[in-house]
């Protein structure tokens, strides 16, 4: 059975999480990580700073940035220097291809947008394509919440990667539309106020922003992109679920209910000589 997931590390254990423990809301659980990971958040905006070339790598280094910030998100380890290299060898291809595809987009909107409007007082007719560009804008902003987060998480073509993006911007509008509030309020006074923002963002800004980002979009990924992959995993290969099912109850001491344990013992079973299963 193929994974969906890449990049993934699991050499250092980390404390488990009480399933019996009661949710924190994720606007305090936001803020939580960022208090917790604020030093972190530094170092990775610098990392990011120092290997993000204009034109040249910045795709490659936003994988990196990307991947380590989503495990940020998740409340899972992250090794700064390794994960974020790792992303950036491994996702280069795809990052660089996006970079591309994004500028050309860029320029094409702001290129048309400004254009329309002008002509909007000359003809009503203009109102069609001024609203039309102005639309998918909005939705190229969206499908950059998730665009970099799926090439760093899941194997996927560029293309089908695209195509999720377009339908995870449809179908999480509500989440987009908070995303966008919360960059505006730090991207405009940034912009208007350069003198500070321009320090603020080779410090901390372009960690901040992206962890904004991958809280509130790879959620949507987990739900409409990799939990369907895997539950049409189990159906395409039944057998193969059965036998993982029952050797994971032969393996199960104890059975974790939360916050309380209670041994399981493991029912005897017999089995007649000769007898297989096919």
């Amino acid at each position: 059975m193929g994974n969906i997931f890449k990049i993934n590390r699991y050499e250092d254990p980390g404390p488990g999480i009480d399933k019996g423990a009661p949710k924190k809301k994720r606007f305090f659980l936001f803020w939580e990580i960022v208090i917790r990971k604020f030093w972190k958040l530094i170092l990775i905006n610098l990392l990011y700073v120092l290997f993000c070339i204009p034109i040249v790598t910045i795709g490659p280094a936003t994988a990196g940035l990307t991947y380590v910030l989503r495990n940020f998100s998740q409340e899972e380890h992250a090794f700064l220097w390794g994960d974020f290299i790792d992303a950036f060898k491994k996702n280069w291809k795809q990052s660089v291809a996006m970079e591309i595809i994004n500028a050309v987009v860029i320029v094409l909107l702001v290129a048309a947008i400004p254009f329309y409007y002008a002509l909007l007082n000359s003809s009503w007719i203009f109102y069609i394509p001024f609203i039309l560009c102005s639309g998918a804008g909005i939705v190229f902003v969206f499908m950059n919440y998730y665009i970099h987060l799926m090439i760093v998480s899941v194997n996927l073509k560029l293309k089908e990667i695209i195509k999720n993006a377009f339908y995870l911007s449809c179908v999480s509008v509500k989440t987009n539309l908070i995303t966008t509030f919360f960059l505006l309020l730090i991207l405009v006074p940034a912009v208007l106020f350069w003198s500070i923002g321009i320090p603020v963002f080779l410090f901390i800004g372009f960690a901040f922003v992206g962890l904004i980002v991958c809280f509130n979009s790879y959620q949507y990924i987990l739900r409409y992109v990799v939990e369907p992959y895997y539950e049409k995993q189990r159906v395409a290969d039944p057998e193969a679920a059965l036998l993982e099912e029952e050797k994971r109850k032969e393996e199960v001491i104890f059975e974790d209910i939360g916050t309380k344990e209670i041994k399981v013992t493991p029912q005897k079973t017999k089995h007649k000589k000769g007898k297989t299963i096919r």
